[in-house]
């Protein structure tokens, strides 16, 4: 299962809700991206009202596929 959830922070800092962007791209749609031949590349995108229901379906949805692996595209470039 790879994963990414949108958030914005300020570098080398905890994320802030006070200051912190929300990011919502409502609208997005199913795609599918296969850079490389051999490799099923669907997307499934879950639009949510609000950051407790995002968290509150990601963990329901982890739960539902029991994955063995897990990947984030979140990182720390600071």
């Amino acid at each position: 299962m790879a994963y990414d959830i949108e958030t914005t922070k300020a570098p080398l800092n905890f994320p802030d809700q006070a200051i912190d962007q929300g990011i919502v791209s409502e609208g997005t749609e199913d795609f599918e991206y296969a850079p490389e031949g051999g490799y099923e590349g669907p997307f499934i995108i879950f639009n949510e009202p609000n950051k407790a229901a995002t968290i509150m379906h990601f963990f329901s949805h982890v739960q539902d596929i029991k994955p063995t692996v897990m990947a984030t595209f979140n990182c720390d470039r600071g």
